[in-house]
């Protein structure tokens, strides 16, 4: 292919050359040889010269010919020394006007981006340092959060060791004031973080199998202390029919009711907290399941103003200057962004001085069929139950829980109502009497009295309903002929398995704890030492962390020896066995991760050890990095001690070759 020349390329465009010529963009037209056949006045406006003074120059400054796009953009220098950028279209012409193999040439049109270019740039820039900030701020709170939670695990920690000892009324009253604000602390500490995450985009959602009672049960147990405190009732039920076995990220969706259920608790004074959820098969996909779950509180409501912000940062319901309750005003915030990141909805229902009913929604899946949850529900047939008790929260969660195991239920709000039902024509069907003892002493046995004379031997079975803690009062109702008890809030099996034990149904020890165990466990009776004994291995630089959970263990009646980094570790390992290991993450000299590697490329038994993380690092990414070192369980500071023991139970029965996902 020859080049073409300047005279057949002239006089073959001559007038397309004079609109070029006009265009406020720049235009240069080479041969093959990268000769410069025509410039128009914009071209040589940004470089310099004349169009004439152009003609025949080699110009290199153009993208290759070899390779023609639709746009390549190039920076260029003008003859001011001035780096532009120039989109330049490409396009092969020929001299004639016409399209010819033989003799060819490369018509530019440029166009000017520079100003788009250092936009781009500038945005770029401002991208770059805003992840570099958002890291810097990740890095900041995580470090902040692990100072924060290490003296307040000493905190937590060491008024639960006084609580256990011998106190003055006083005392007591004091300590709890100390453990109640250590708390509150830890919880503005994990909001912060939370909000942090869910504002940088960094958190990750879990994908597994759970049973929906469960996850309401563990929630309404973990906060039931505070609002019997209160003298509110707080329970779950879940709707007849509802799907209960479901996948999703069951850790956020407790995480979400805790906070819901918790300000309900808090923003309540009387009456009670009831959680009550609600899920079915879609129509559009049989395995995909819609979740709804409600929060409803006989609270101090709040107004249409308040509710249409409340879920926005620092908004609170009570925004008085002399508010009663306190809080970041963040928790709410941080439950309608993980509801969203879950791909729900969340709302409110409420008016003033009537409570609120706050609601969220779940698109899900059903678990997967070889999932292992609980044994089904056992039926109660032919048994009809009655609940006395002036808690309409109470009465709807056990009609609930008692549908679900087919067994009748009618509630009654007073002792006297249960009498005239009793001493009625149908009183016979009545096969099970539960009593919540939040009665008044005369009135209770005055209705006990009655029961009794009306119904002495074929009468129903009795049970007592109280508030975790009350073991004179149940002692009391047992000594005037109760059956038996139950304690709030209820669970199902729990309500199910006592029915059955009271109606002779179940004799073994195995179906149904004995009442005096499970008594002496409810109230809080327990002999801390029962179970088996371990030699542990605890790692921790903080003398005052390591004295605390070395007090946790010992009570518990086990062996610990201590070390205070990864190096004492090892050499521990290597002169004496223990059952378990406690590390810590961060130590000096050699940290718990490394300590974690080095002992999982050894030999022998010390090798498969299991290894425990003990750690004030909060965030998922260090409990990754834990489990990816090879420890095979996490566990955050504050330390609970209950989790602290059920950790040391479960990895010393499972053994090491099973580790957390």
């Amino acid at each position: 292919m020859s080049a073409i020349s300047q005279n057949a390329f002239t006089s073959g465009f001559e007038r397309e050359l004079g609109i070029l010529t006009l265009l406020p963009d720049p235009v240069v037209c080479i041969d093959g040889s990268q000769a410069v056949l025509f410039a128009n006045t914009a071209f040589c406006e940004i470089y310099g010269g004349s169009p004439s003074s152009w003609l025949g120059q080699t110009l290199s400054v153009l993208p290759s010919s070899d390779n023609l796009a639709p746009t390549k953009d190039a920076k260029l220098e003008t003859q001011a020394g001035e780096g532009r950028w120039i989109e330049w279209r490409s396009a092969q012409v020929s001299g004639d006007g016409r399209s010819r193999d033989d003799e060819t040439a490369v018509l530019w049109l440029g166009r000017d981006v520079t100003d788009r270019r250092k936009s781009e740039k500038a945005l770029e820039d401002l991208h770059d340092s805003a992840a570099q900030e958002s890291e810097a701020k990740g890095a900041f709170l995580a470090t902040m959060s692990h100072e924060i939670r290490t003296p307040l695990n000493g905190v937590l920690g060491m008024s639960q060791l006084l609580m256990s000892t011998d106190l003055s009324a006083q005392q007591q009253n004091y300590l709890k004031t100390i453990n109640e604000s250590g708390e509150l602390l830890l919880s503005i500490v994990n909001d912060i973080l939370d909000y942090s995450k869910l504002e940088s985009g960094k958190i990750e959602l879990e994908d597994v199998d759970f049973d929906l009672a469960e996850a309401l049960q563990h929630v309404v147990e973990l906060l039931a202390p505070k609002a019997f405190d209160k003298g509110v009732e707080v329970a779950s039920m879940i709707s007849p029919g509802s799907v209960q076995f479901l996948r999703g990220d069951v850790g956020r969706i407790r995480q979400v009711l805790l906070n819901l259920v918790g300000n309900a608790i808090k923003f309540t004074g009387e009456g009670g907290v009831l959680v009550r959820a609600r899920s079915w098969r879609t129509d559009s996909d049989p395995e995909k399941v819609s979740l709804r779950i409600e929060v409803q509180d006989t609270g101090i409501g709040m107004s249409e103003a308040v509710q249409s912000k409340i879920f926005e940062e620092f908004a609170q319901a009570d925004v008085s200057h002399t508010r009663i309750f306190g809080g970041t005003g963040l928790g709410l915030a941080i439950c309608r962004k993980l509801v969203e990141c879950m791909g729900g909805e969340i709302g409110v229902e409420s008016s003033e001085n009537e409570g609120s009913t706050f609601w969220f929604t779940l698109p899900l899946i059903e678990a997967d069929e070889g999932a292992t949850f609980a044994q089904q529900v056992p039926k109660l047939y032919g048994l009809k139950t009655m609940i006395v008790t002036d808690s309409q929260i109470v009465a709807e969660a056990v009609r609930a829980k008692l549908l679900g195991a087919n067994s009748d239920t009618v509630a009654v709000s007073s002792p006297t109502e249960a009498l005239s039902l009793l001493s009625g024509t149908n009183h016979t069907s009545i096969t099970t009497l539960i009593f919540d003892a939040g009665f008044g002493s005369t009135e209770t046995e005055t209705f006990i009295t009655q029961l009794t004379r009306e119904s002495p031997d074929e009468g129903p079975k009795t049970l007592v309903l109280s508030e975790p803690g009350q073991k004179e009062q149940v002692d009391k109702f047992v000594g005037l002929g109760f059956d038996g008890y139950l304690t709030k809030p209820l669970r199902q099996a729990t309500i199910i398995r006592r029915i059955q034990y009271v109606h002779g149904l179940v004799e073994n020890e195995d179906e149904v704890v004995s009442l005096k165990t499970e008594m002496l466990k409810e109230h809080g009776h327990m002999d801390l030492a029962d179970g088996e004994k371990y030699r542990i291995l605890l790692a921790e630089d903080n003398q005052i962390n390591q004295m605390l959970v070395v007090s946790f263990l010992r009570k518990h009646g086990h062996t610990v020896d201590t070390a205070s980094n990864g190096e004492e570790v090892l050499i521990a390992l290597d002169r004496s066995s223990y059952d378990i290991i406690l590390m810590d993450m961060r130590m000096p000299l050699m940290d718990g991760l490394e300590a974690t590697r080095e002992i999982r490329k050894g030999s022998g038994q010390t090798k498969d050890i299991p290894i425990v993380a003990l750690t004030a690092n909060a965030a998922k990414e260090d409990r990754d990095a834990c489990l990816a070192a090879g420890m095979h369980d996490f566990l955050t500071k504050p330390i609970e001690p209950d989790a602290l023991y059920e950790v040391i139970e479960r990895w010393t029965k499972i053994g090491p070759k099973a580790r957390v996902s």
